[in-house]
C-alpha cells in the first residue's frame, strides 16, 4: 500500500491539536488557544441539487472568534442547511465541524459577519445555530438564513433542490423579535409609521428594501431618543 505522507501528517495534526494548546498568529500577537479541530468530521452527503453552503463555491478565507481568541485567514464554510460552521484543516485533507458552543462570531469577505447568540435570556431555539449580523449596537439586526428542500416534479423528472430562506430579527440584549411586517419593526421601537416618515432621510419599502429599512429605523429611533433626552 502506498504511504500517504500528507494524510499521515494531517492525522497527527488533528491528534495533536485535540490534546494540546497550539499557537496562532493574530495581528502580530501570539496567543494560546484550545483545540480548534476537536469537532466531528463534516458529513458530506448530497441531499438535493445545488449547494448547501452560504458561499456557493464552498470554502472561502474568513476569520473566526473562538473561545475569546481571534483567528484570521482560515478556510471556512457555513453549511446553511445543517446550520454548522466547517473548518478545513491546514493540510486540506479534513473538514471539521467547529464546536458552536465556543464560537462567538465569524466573518467572510464583503463584510458578511455571523454571530452565535449566548444570551441566557433567550430560548434554546433562539440560541441555536448562527445569525448574520446586519447591524450591531444597542439593537442588533439579525438574519437567520436557512435552506429548505423543495421537490420539483413533472411527468418526465423528479428531483430535490435547495431553496433559500431568510428570517429577520431585532435583538436588544433582552428580547428578540421576529420581524415579518413593517408594523413588527415599528412596534419594537415604540414608533408609529407617521413618526418614522417624519424623521426618515428617504422613503423606503419594507418588503423591497428590508435591510435598508431596518437600518434607517435604528437611526430614526436614535435620533428621536436624543431629541427627547436634550429637551
Amino acid at each position: 500500500m502506498k504511504f500517504n505522507f500528507k494524510a499521515w501528517v494531517g492525522l497527527l495534526m488533528i491528534m495533536f491539536l485535540a490534546n494540546t494548546h497550539v499557537m496562532a498568529q493574530s495581528e502580530g500577537n501570539e496567543i494560546g488557544y484550545p483545540g480548534l479541530f476537536q469537532g466531528a468530521i463534516y458529513p458530506e452527503v448530497s441531499v438535493a441539487r445545488g449547494s448547501s453552503s452560504f458561499q456557493e463555491k464552498g470554502f472561502v478565507e474568513g476569520n473566526l472568534k473562538f473561545e475569546g481568541y481571534y483567528f484570521s485567514n482560515l478556510d471556512l464554510m457555513y453549511d446553511v442547511y445543517l446550520d454548522e460552521l466547517v473548518l478545513l484543516t491546514p493540510d486540506e485533507n479534513h473538514k471539521v465541524l467547529v464546536n458552536g458552543t465556543k464560537v462567538h462570531s465569524f466573518d467572510f469577505p464583503e463584510n458578511r459577519t455571523f454571530v452565535k447568540l449566548h444570551n441566557p435570556s433567550l430560548s434554546a431555539q433562539q440560541k441555536k445555530g448562527y445569525y448574520e449580523l446586519l447591524a450591531d449596537g444597542p439593537v442588533q439586526v439579525l438574519i437567520k438564513h436557512s435552506k429548505e428542500i423543495q421537490i420539483i416534479s413533472s411527468p418526465t423528472e423528479f428531483y430535490k433542490v435547495f431553496s433559500d430562506k431568510a428570517i429577520y430579527y431585532l435583538h436588544d440584549g433582552f428580547k428578540m423579535k421576529n420581524i415579518n411586517r413593517r408594523k413588527d419593526a415599528l412596534e419594537f421601537f415604540g414608533l408609529s409609521a407617521k413618526e418614522f416618515r417624519a424623521h426618515a432621510s428617504r422613503k423606503l419599502s419594507f418588503k423591497r428594501q428590508k435591510n435598508d429599512f431596518l437600518l434607517e429605523l435604528i437611526k430614526v429611533s436614535e435620533k428621536i431618543n436624543n431629541q427627547q433626552h436634550n429637551e
